[in-house]
């Protein structure tokens, strides 16, 4: 199986990722994991053309089950594959006010040098922000049009991620015992790491409500308003 690990940015896509690498290699211990990581980089793909497609049909049939991370929309390369049973995905995302927040925080720390990638670097403030990220948005939007996933919910995520991940590993039909949930979740907890992550910033909901002016806010919820809506935000 291709699990194809979407989400908004700044919506807990590495932890997802993490868990479900881990999940792999309990369920599946031959896998193409490593493969995946050498032949691309790294397990991120930023875009699914048609020779990246047949690379990756062409480690899944060598080497088994492979976890990939992207940002990406849904494309008809990725709703082939999720059609024809080869891949299943996941999505995860967040209110899009916290993610401008939690952009701004990890763009100050790249602009001091402390992640290396250079991510986010070119935000600053919500009004440069917005633009970039109504952009994740659109592709945020293709995957509630496509519909066949699994979507987590960043604010729900962070109350419950034992209920999450039991539910996401049901979904890929990796039945696992809770106790070896329990001790993924333990084995990712950002508070537990030396060191920290870039990727973690607070891991708190609704920053928004107390971060942004009451300008920014109306400029978002015009931006917005109808993935707001149409997520109960």
């Amino acid at each position: 199986m291709i699990v194809i690990s979407s989400s908004l940015p700044k919506s807990g896509s590495t932890l997802i990722a993490n868990y479900q690498e881990d999940l792999l290699q309990i369920v599946e211990p031959r896998n193409g994991q490593q493969q995946l990581r050498k032949a691309f980089g790294g397990r991120f793909i930023g875009s699914f053309s048609a020779p990246t497609i047949a690379r990756l049909l062409a480690l899944h049939a060598r080497y088994g089950s492979i976890v990939i991370k992207t940002h990406a929309s849904v494309n008809p390369l990725i709703a082939g594959l999720i059609r024809a049973r080869v891949a299943v995905a996941t999505y995860c995302y967040r209110d899009p006010r916290d993610v401008i927040l939690s952009s701004i925080d990890h763009g100050v720390r790249t602009r001091r040098g402390d992640d290396p990638s250079g991510a986010f670097r070119e935000f600053e403030t919500v009004e440069n922000s917005l633009p970039l990220v109504q952009g994740f948005v659109d592709r945020w939007k293709s995957w509630h049009r496509f519909g066949q996933a699994h979507f987590i919910r960043y604010e729900t995520l962070m109350a419950d991620k034992l209920g999450h991940l039991k539910a996401m590993a049901d979904y890929m039909n990796w039945w696992l015992p809770e106790d070896q949930l329990a001790e993924l979740v333990d084995r990712h907890d950002p508070k537990k790491r030396p060191g920290g992550s870039y990727n973690f910033n607070k891991g708190t909901t609704y920053r928004y409500k107390t971060e942004m002016s009451p300008e920014d806010i109306a400029r978002c919820s015009t931006a917005f308003g109808d993935i707001l809506s149409l997520y109960d935000y």
